[in-house]
């Protein structure tokens, strides 16, 4: 029992060594297992392969290699707009906060109205933090589909939790 602890403990010390200490141990934990789970068997590729000749579809809903992709920067930097660096002010020296949208993809009915999108925030509550937040077009497109929205969330101290409202156009096409 104890080999599997010190393995376990000598892996959560690598990681946090690849990745900066400023990650959480949910974090840590997430990493663990996309660099660790196993290959898929041969049984598998054979079935995704008889899927991709007959038109069937795939049933996992993440790649490994998706999750296994380790980030450019350290989970715990300020990550720069596409338009450039974040603007100095907006950087907090010696705290590790890290915000995440609390889930990865959103799929709705175009009924539904307006969707609450909850983003959450890791690390250190007492200080006052925020994030940008915008849309951009995947499958969905802008103004056809949904109301594009570019916001800056708040969060003031002890606040871990806020949502964005991303409103859903209900149109005639068929989609």
């Amino acid at each position: 029992r104890d080999d599997g602890k010190e393995e376990l403990a000598e892996l959560a010390a690598s990681i946090r060594k690849k990745h900066g200490g400023g990650i959480t141990e949910e974090q840590v934990a997430k990493l663990i297992s996309c660099e660790h789970e196993p290959l898929p068997s041969r049984a598998a590729y054979r079935v995704q392969a008889i899927r991709g000749m007959t038109g069937g579809k795939r049933v996992a809903t993440t790649s490994r290699s998706e999750m296994a992709q380790t980030p450019s920067l350290p989970l715990n930097s300020v990550m720069p707009f596409e338009g450039g660096p974040a603007p100095k002010d907006q950087e907090i020296q010696g705290f590790s906060i890290t915000f995440e949208f609390e889930a990865l993809k959103h799929a709705v009915l175009e009924s539904v109205g307006d969707l609450s999108v909850p983003i959450r925030r890791l690390g250190d509550a007492d200080v006052h933090a925020s994030v940008a937040v915008r849309t951009r077009d995947g499958t969905a497109k802008s103004n056809t589909d949904y109301k594009p929205i570019d916001v800056r969330i708040d969060f003031p101290p002890g606040v871990t939790k806020q949502t964005v409202l991303l409103s859903i156009i209900d149109d005639a096409a068929n989609e």
